[in-house]
């Protein structure tokens, strides 16, 4: 996901290491579907047949690969480039048999202010969850500099009360209870512990001071988490942080005192996710900043709509949609 210039992306850079194709890998299963699919699809199929499509934000490439997907299904020609700040790699960080991947021109550390793509040169841009995480008056410029006469670009953005930012902002809340319950200290201390001891004497354990303080804290902070995690209906971080506690003391045997890395590593990616997260709530899009937005498109010579509501599955309101044209030249 495309973030603005100069700002640390080293946390969206770990999340795509991961493999996740969306920028909401909780929400779908592999990639966007429902309404929001729907709404892609809809946009990809009413190209022309060697359309050069711009997808800003891409990540690893969830709406690209719908893109070529469309392609294949109609037979057409697109020339698709996928472009983010982030450090990016999906043909590697990906399964090898999502279909489409192959045909997409990745583009990795590209910023959308500055995508390197030459003048009137695209077709189509598109961007979900994108836009608004870049500058956006260079960006507008820029998609102005890209895009060809006739040129048509669709966002699917945040929308400040979407289910989307309140599953953040509740993450967000139980990441701070987490921090502060330090269950990731008392579990380095009591793994410390461990080490110092011979396997074949363990025992020794229970009748050190220390040792059991570390022990009865780490207790008390997982009764406290898993009491936390009862309680809300996004437990995941809750719920990885426990897991990924646990996966060290397992492992603790064989690693020795290297279990501390991967507890760092953890540690790590758990805060590197609640960065993302904060980057998400900051990113959201209110009233006035659509109008805004759209006031904006309209002063680089676009048309462009007012933003409508995009909602997923049951009703939920997921985003705000904004459509945008280039209009030909006399």
């Amino acid at each position: 996901m495309s973030k603005q210039a100069g700002k640390d992306t080293s946390h969206w850079d770990d999340y795509w290491r991961h493999g996740a194709l969306t920028s909401c890998a909780d929400a779908f299963e592999g990639n966007y579907q429902g309404e929001i699919r729907r709404v892609w699809e809809e946009f990809f199929r009413s190209a022309e047949y060697d359309t050069t499509i711009l997808d800003i934000g891409t990540g690893n490439g969830a709406i690209a690969l719908i893109a070529s997907q469309v392609a294949a299904e109609l037979k057409r020609d697109f020339s698709i480039h996928a472009i983010d700040q982030a450090e990016i790699d999906p043909l590697a960080m990906l399964k090898p048999d999502t279909a489409g991947l192959a045909t997409i021109h990745f583009h990795s550390k590209t910023a959308a202010e500055n995508c390197g793509l030459p003048d009137h040169s695209v077709d189509m841009v598109s961007g979900q969850y994108a836009l608004e995480y870049t500058p956006l008056e260079e960006t507008v410029t820029e998609l102005a500099r890209v895009c060809a006469p006739g040129a048509r670009l669709l966002f699917v953005m945040h929308h400040a009360d979407s289910i989307v930012l309140e599953t953040a902002a509740e993450e967000l809340r139980l990441g701070g209870l987490l921090e502060n319950s330090g269950f990731f200290d008392h579990a380095a201390d009591l793994l410390q512990q461990m080490d110092k001891v011979p396997a074949n004497k363990a025992h020794r354990l229970a009748a050190d001071p220390k040792a059991e303080e570390s022990r009865n804290l780490l207790n008390q902070a997982a009764d406290e988490l898993k009491s936390l995690a009862s309680q809300t209906a996004n437990p995941q971080i809750l719920q990885t942080a426990m897991n990924s506690v646990s996966d060290c003391f397992q492992r603790q045997k064989v690693l020795g005192s290297q279990v501390l890395q991967l507890l760092a590593q953890y540690r790590q990616q758990l805060e590197a996710n609640l960065a993302r997260l904060n980057d998400l709530q900051k990113a959201s899009v209110s009233d006035d900043n659509a109008r805004e937005i759209v006031a904006l498109f309209h002063a680089r010579g676009f048309a462009a709509k007012p933003m409508e509501d995009i909602f997923h599955e049951h009703n939920l309101l997921a985003g705000r949609l904004l459509s945008a044209e280039l209009p030909t030249r006399p």
